[in-house]
This record gives C-alpha cells, structure tokens and sequence, in this order.
C-alpha cells in the first residue's frame, strides 16, 4: 500500500493532458460555425470561465487536507453523498465514452478506412482499460512523460503554421457580432471535459496551499492551446475552410512542409502525437471514474471497476448517429459536469469552513494500492 501524494508537476501534468485532447482537431470548426472570425475569442472566454471553477475547485481540494472529497461529502451528507458524485462520475462517463466514440470516427476516416468502427472503439476501450489498470505511481509517470511532448508539439505546429498566416482573415473582429461570440463560448466548453477530475487529484498535492496557483495554470495553459489552434486554423486555411472541414486542425497540418524525408509532410507527426493525447484523456477520466466509484463504494481495490465499466463505455459510445452527435452530446456534458463541480465545491468549501470554526477534524490519507 502506498500513501497517495501527487506532486506539483503530476497535478499540471495529469490535468492538462486530460483536458487537451479529441476536442483539438473538431473544435475551431464548431465553434467558427457559431462566432465567425471570433471562434479563437470564444475560446478564451471559455477558457476564462473553466479557469475560474479550476481555481475553485482548487481552493476546495486544497482545504481538505489530504482527505478525498468523496469522503468528506460522506461525512457530511452520510448515504446522500452518493448523489452529487454519481452525478459528476455520470457526467464524466458520457464524456469519457464520446472521446472515444469521435476518436474511432476520426481514426477510420482517416487512419483505418477499412476497419469497422466497433473494432477500432472496442480496441481503445481495451487500451484504456489496461492502462486505469494500474497504480498511481504508473499513473502520473505516464501523464509526466507525455506532457511536454504534447506542448512542443503544440506549439511547433502553431509557430510551422505561422508562415501561411493571413491575418486579414481574422476580419471582422468580432465575427457574427459579441452575442455570437458569448454564444461560441458555450459551445467551446467541450474543450474543457474532465474539468471535474481536478476536484479528486488536487485532494492529494503534497503542496496543497500552491494549488490555486497550479489551477491558474493549468487553465490558462489550456486555453493559449486551444486558442491557438482555432486561430491557426482561421489564419492558415481560412474561415470558410475551418467551418466546412470535420477536422480542421488535421487539415491546415497538411500545409506544412519540412526540407528532411521522416518530417517532409508534419501531419503524420500531429496525427501520432494527438493519438497519445486523446489515450491520456480518456485514460485519465476512466481512471478517475473507477476510483470514485471504489471509495464511494468501500472497496479496498477500485481496479476490478475498470472490468465492468468496458462494456458501459462500449454502448455509451455506440448511441450518437455520427461524430456531429458525438460533439454535442460531449458539449451538453461538460457543461453539467463545470455546473456540478461548482455546486459540489462550494458545499464542501462552505462545510469545511463550518468544522474548521468547530472541533477540528482528524486529518484523514487515503491510500491506494499501486502496482
């Protein structure tokens, strides 16, 4: 058994890997549809508001001390504990089972044409199962490695891309004026899903009083890549091309050109450095999920969970008609899971303020076994 501490960097680490992902090559289409010209701004907005409930949260999971959140909740709320965590863990099923559902949409269309979508779902699924399979030590020593490759691929793209920027065709400015821009914003929320993880992990920083400050990171880190992606695509290949392409990320890679033979056409990089971002995305989230489940549960061992969740996660993914489904049902929630991590953090923020002015709580570790 090992006590479970995450240090400042596995916090950073795990957070943004979780919530850059699948929504990086669909969402400067989505939201230019509704903003225009200003998709990269309501992408910002947005960023700003899940900046906001990360540093929230933050200050919540910060405030516990070491102690879950789930068992805070459990000593305040007894058995009705179990409807705001079933509630948040439903809303990260859905969007657990939507990256995978558009992961497979993109993977055949583009990668495997002639393999059949159930194969290529079903084979993620696995993947991810083995991988929430294991302990936390195995766990943030994953989401630390990929990290930084995931940024300065990010930003060698974006810097690549800069040579075909025309900046005229971020005009107008404010694209279909400022209600289409705020209406942009919500439809942006999808590239923050997995927000609400940040309320399990930061329970156990080993810097629980840097939190707020790694929050304000985390988030505004994950804003500049999502913005920077949908501005890249409205400056490289044009509005008009970025709202009728599916992937329009994928799309503008394909203008990049480098004089050397393993790197002369970059959206084969991309495409293999995005596949390891939406695996730590949806790994993330299922691993979460499973540990939630468990503690709310009492079960010693959460893992046996991962076991049972495939088939729910399978069937999940299989009900959108296409990957346009997919995208909406992904964005309806993340916008329940941002409303009930707030919800659920100022309860809890408001009753450990109440037990700090009274007897003070014996602080409580949760240990995991790791593999």
């Amino acid at each position: 058994m090992n006590t479970l501490r995450y240090y400042e960097f596995q916090i950073v680490a795990i957070t943004i890997n979780t919530l850059v992902g699948v929504q990086s090559l669909y969402l400067p289409a989505v939201v230019t549809r509704v903003a225009g010209t200003a998709a990269w701004l309501s992408v910002l907005l947005s960023g700003i508001v899940a900046t906001v409930v990360l540093v929230l949260i933050s200050r919540t999971a910060s405030s516990l001390s070491g102690q879950s959140y789930i068992s805070f909740a459990q000593e305040k709320l007894g058995a009705f504990a179990a409807i705001p965590v079933l509630a948040l863990v439903g809303s990260e099923l859905l969007i657990l089972s939507m990256e995978v559902r558009i992961f497979g949409e993109i993977v055949s269309a583009t990668l495997l044409p002639t393999t059949p979508l159930d194969v290529v779902i079903i084979a993620m699924i696995l993947l991810l199962a083995y991988f929430s399979g294991h302990g936390p030590k195995t766990f943030a020593r994953v989401n630390e490695l990929l990290l930084i490759p995931m940024l300065v691929l990010t930003i060698g793209i974006e810097l690549l891309l800069s040579s075909h920027a025309t900046l005229s065709r971020l005009k107008p400015f404010l694209g279909y004026g400022p209600g289409a821009a705020l209406a942009g914003a919500a439809q942006a929320a999808s590239a923050f899903a997995g927000t609400g993880i940040a309320l399990y992990f930061m329970s156990f920083s080993n810097q629980p009083d840097r939190m707020p400050a790694t929050a304000l990171v985390v988030g505004v880190l994950t804003a500049a890549v999502y913005a920077g992606f949908t501005m890249t695509c409205l400056i490289s290949i044009g509005p008009s091309l970025t709202i009728q392409s599916s992937w329009p990320t994928l799309v503008s890679t394909t203008l990049i050109r480098l004089p050397a033979v393993f790197l002369e056409k970059v959206d084969s990089a991309f495409t293999a450095g995005w596949l390891f971002a939406v695996f730590t995305t949806a790994g993330n989230i299922m691993y979460v999920i499973t540990r939630s489940l468990g503690e709310l549960g009492g079960l010693r061992d959460s893992r046996i969970l991962v076991v049972a969740l495939i088939p729910w996660t399978f069937l999940l993914a299989a009900l959108p008609r296409n990957a346009e489904a997919g995208i909406s049902i992904i964005t309806l929630a993340t916008l329940a899971e941002l409303a009930l991590a707030v919800l659920l953090s100022l309860y809890l923020l408001s009753q450990r303020k109440t037990t700090k002015g009274g007897a003070k709580p014996e602080r409580k570790t949760q240990k995991m076994s790791a593999s």
